[in-house]
C-alpha cells in the first residue's frame, strides 16, 4: 500500500459516509472545480492527471461531466476505482 492510498483510507475512514468525504474534499477543491466549470463548457469532458483518490472525477461525473482520471500510482487508482 501505497503512502497516499494510506493516507486517503485514513482521512475517508474519519467521515460517516463517502459522500460526507467527497464534499468536505470538493469544498477543499473550489477554485479548481470553479475553473473547470468555466472553461469546460462546450463539450463537457475533462482529463484529470493525477486523480488520486478520485474524488474530484467522481464530482464531475455526478455534475454532467466525461472524465477520464489518471495517476501514476497503481493504489491509488485501486483506490479511486473503489469509491
Amino acid at each position: 500500500m501505497s503512502k497516499w492510498s494510506k493516507i486517503y483510507e485514513k482521512q475517508m475512514s474519519e467521515f460517516i459516509s463517502l459522500n460526507a468525504f467527497i464534499d468536505s474534499k470538493v469544498t477543499y477543491k473550489k477554485k479548481l472545480i470553479d475553473a473547470i466549470e468555466k472553461y469546460s463548457t462546450h463539450n463537457k469532458r475533462v482529463l484529470e492527471v493525477g486523480c488520486g483518490s478520485g474524488v474530484t472525477s467522481i464530482f464531475l461525473e455526478q455534475a454532467g461531466y466525461l472524465v477520464v482520471g489518471v495517476d501514476s500510482d497503481p493504489d491509488m487508482i485501486e483506490l479511486a476505482m473503489s469509491i
